[in-house]
């Protein structure tokens, strides 16, 4: 399930977090399916610290990710700010 999170700097923003798996990868947009079923087109925004191809590594490797987003998946609104491989049941700085 998603869930709200308050973005960091201005805190304008709410972020929501959903955990799955990367399931398609298209240059910069990516379709994750979350653990809960749903299907999430995201694009990745350029400050999220990764790239196209480690989103193709982590879809290549079946790796479990949490996403933080923003906006509406599917929509051009729907940017990926953070993603991050789970290891262990944790997400490197998950706050």
């Amino acid at each position: 399930m998603a869930q709200a999170h308050a973005a960091g700097g201005d805190g304008a923003a709410a972020y929501q977090r959903v955990r799955g798996c990367i399931a398609v990868v298209q240059e910069s947009r990516f379709r994750l399916t979350a653990d809960d079923g749903r299907s999430l087109l995201l694009t990745l925004s350029s400050r999220a610290g990764l790239d196209n191809l480690d989103l193709a590594r982590l879809h290549d490797e079946d790796a479990p990710v949490e996403v933080r987003y923003s906006g509406r998946p599917g929509l051009a609104s729907g940017v990926a700010h953070h993603v991050a491989r789970i290891t262990n049941g944790l997400a490197p700085n998950a706050h």
